[in-house]
Formats: C-alpha cells, structure tokens, sequence
C-alpha cells in the first residue's frame, strides 16, 4: 500500500490565534518501507496521524491510499483495513 500526501494545510485555531501545523505538505510512504515521525512535542506528529484516520478533517489538499481519496473512504472503513494505533500512554510506567 501507498499514501500520498498531496499539498495538505491545516492548523488550529485558538481564541487568540492560528497555529499552522502543516502548509503544503507533500510526502509519500511506499509499502515495504519503515517509515518514522519525528520531531519535538507540538510539531504535527499526532496531528498528522489524526488526520489519516479522519479524527480531523483536512482543511486542503488530499490524502490517497494507493489511487484511492481519503475523503471517498468511509472512517470505519479506513480504520479496519488501513490505519492501526497503539497508543504510547497506556503503556507508560509510571
């Protein structure tokens, strides 16, 4: 499987301010390959993986899995056959 990004935007408003996240964000994950995301807390990495199981909607741009939009997915649908997680907190010591 592939999942391709393609000129993704998204931020967060605050009663303050925007807080971009992404702008125009462009990366591909080919099967077979390890991919990983980092960077310090706050940078986009559960943003980004909130927005490839739909927990948040797009703002612009798209995201396929192979040929197929993210948006032409129904959410149970993605989560079953293309996204897993596991979350890190439920296996922090404390």
């Amino acid at each position: 499987m592939r999942i391709t990004i393609e000129n993704l935007d998204f931020s967060y408003q605050t009663h303050k301010e925007e807080r971009r996240i992404f702008s125009r964000l462009n990366k591909q994950f080919d099967s077979g390959n390890m991919y990983a995301i980092m960077g310090p807390s706050g940078s986009g990495k559960t943003t980004l993986l909130k927005l490839l199981s739909r927990e948040l909607e797009m703002q612009s741009g798209n995201i396929f899995f192979n040929d197929t939009s993210i948006n032409d997915l129904r959410r149970d649908k993605l989560l079953r056959q293309f996204i897993s997680r596991i979350y890190q907190d439920y296996m922090l010591v404390p």
